[in-house]
């Protein structure tokens, strides 16, 4: 374990989906980094995994490493924040919620978690029992393909642009020009609806591609937020 002068620390957990609360989780207080990727895997797992093996198979864990100020939040509330925003399935491995945690950790993880079954809490938003959350100890992690990576954030921009792109092949624009202009309407749609496919394509390939997996080893995010901040 790469240990820090600053305040950073890691955390990793099983939060359902990661796409979303990878995320979620980036614009708490004191959280700086998260990035997606698989953990949890069994001793015979083939590694590193893909998208497609984590789909089609139960041995692995689609996860959320954090880096956090423990200046400005604490494990614990992390540990809320956790609760608060995981997206899981318990009938699902891959979509499991799950704490996975260091020897540092344990101790705080399985109070937290102890104290929580004894109140039978559960989330306010859909009455999900902390229950059924699990603590495992840390496995290897690997961070996700790119195209996964601030996944709403990238597909937030693309929609947009996919919804103006088809209004402007169905000719909804049409109004907006004069009548002459309307004379290369057909050239104008029609370049609407090859911009379209084409983004669909690059989607397809994006997807076929990518095989960008890497083993994160503990405090490799802290390093690599800390250059991007140089």
């Amino acid at each position: 374990m790469k240990t820090f002068l600053s305040a950073k620390r890691e955390a990793t957990f099983g939060m359902g989906c990661f796409w979303e609360p990878s995320e979620s989780m980036l614009k708490k207080k004191g959280v700086l980094a998260t990035s997606a990727g698989y953990c949890g895997a069994s001793p015979t797992a083939k590694t590193p995994p893909d998208y497609g093996s984590v789909c089609y198979g139960r041995e692995w864990v689609e996860a959320v490493r954090v880096v956090y100020d423990d200046a400005q939040i604490s494990y614990n509330e992390l540990l809320e924040c956790f609760f608060e925003l995981h997206k899981s399935n318990p009938n699902s491995r891959q979509y499991d919620s799950i704490v996975f945690v260091d020897s540092d950790q344990m101790n705080d993880a399985e109070s937290w978690l102890t104290s929580g079954k004894d109140a039978r809490y559960k989330r306010k938003a859909d009455n999900y029992p902390i229950s059924l959350v699990k603590i495992e100890p840390i496995s290897p992690f690997f961070k996700a393909e790119d195209y996964h990576q601030r996944y709403w954030q990238k597909w937030r921009v693309r929609f947009a642009t996919i919804a103006l792109l088809l209004a402007g092949g169905s000719g909804f624009y049409d109004s907006f020009f004069p009548a002459q202009f309307l004379e290369n309407a057909i050239s104008v749609r029609g370049l609407c609806n090859a911009l379209v496919s084409a983004g669909c394509v690059g989607v397809l390939l994006e997807r076929l591609i990518a095989r960008n997996v890497k083993e994160l080893k503990p405090g490799d995010l802290i390093l690599s937020l800390e250059q991007s901040l140089k």
